[in-house]
């Protein structure tokens, strides 16, 4: 996770790290965080971002993960698992 994210707004950042930034769960549960204590307002559009992008990178990682598995069961370097 970019350090600076959690520390500086994300409209500070340079262009490219604002986007490293917006591609981390965290960045978007900061940035709520800090439109509730700057402004009172419960930035629901954040909380929905860092949920989908969650749901997204679990979805992901199962797959990558299922799919190693496959080759190391077809490579043979699990054969107490069948």
């Amino acid at each position: 996770m970019p350090v600076s994210s959690v520390f500086w707004p994300e409209s500070v950042l340079p262009p490219v790290l604002r986007t490293v930034a917006r591609a981390v769960p965290a960045d978007h549960v900061f940035e709520g965080m800090r439109a509730v204590v700057t402004g009172g307002r419960f930035a629901t559009d954040r909380l929905v971002l860092a949920t989908v992008e969650n749901v997204l990178y679990l979805v992901a990682a199962g797959l990558l993960v299922g799919s190693v598995f496959r080759v190391a069961l077809r490579r043979g370097l699990l054969p107490k698992v069948r």
